[in-house]
């Protein structure tokens, strides 16, 4: 370890093997500009939501809580009896 160069760095991750790589000078990067290092505003967690930009009914709406009985009952609702199927020519006979 004394001996390694100042521009590699170990990278140990649990459940891998360790990797040895150059060093990445993170204020070359591209999006540093989004990062308070780059002049960026800070990341503010639980802030408020904004408001949703489109209006009217979403696409995709989450389910509301029916039971697993209600559930059970939707689905063999929308479903017909099937008619019984022929007997196959080559099944074997039963007694």
């Amino acid at each position: 370890m004394r001996g390694l160069d100042n521009r590699y760095a170990i990278l140990f991750i649990r459940g891998a093997k360790p990797v040895m790589d150059l060093k990445y000078e993170l204020t070359e990067h591209p999006a540093i500009r989004h990062t308070i290092d780059g002049g960026g505003p800070p990341y503010i967690h639980n802030q408020e939501k904004p408001e949703p930009k489109f209006q009217g009914e979403p696409l995709f709406a989450p389910e509301t809580d029916t039971s697993d009985e209600e559930k059970e009952t939707e689905l063999y609702e929308d479903h017909e009896e099937l008619p019984e199927a022929p007997e196959h020519p080559g099944a074997p006979e039963e007694d």
